[in-house]
């Protein structure tokens, strides 16, 4: 059975808000840029 971190490539990092410190929402598309996902940072549903 496959693990989901197996299927990772470890050149793969999580986008983190420069703001709060918080991971970001991936891309919904390719070349789309990630967004905030903490609500109470003053960057939050923006692009990072």
């Amino acid at each position: 059975m496959s693990e989901l971190w197996d299927d990772i490539d470890p050149d793969d990092t999580s986008p983190i808000c420069p703001e709060c410190g918080v991971s970001a929402l991936p891309p919904e598309a390719m070349g789309e840029p990630s967004m905030c996902e903490n609500p109470n940072c003053s960057t939050f549903g923006e692009p990072i």
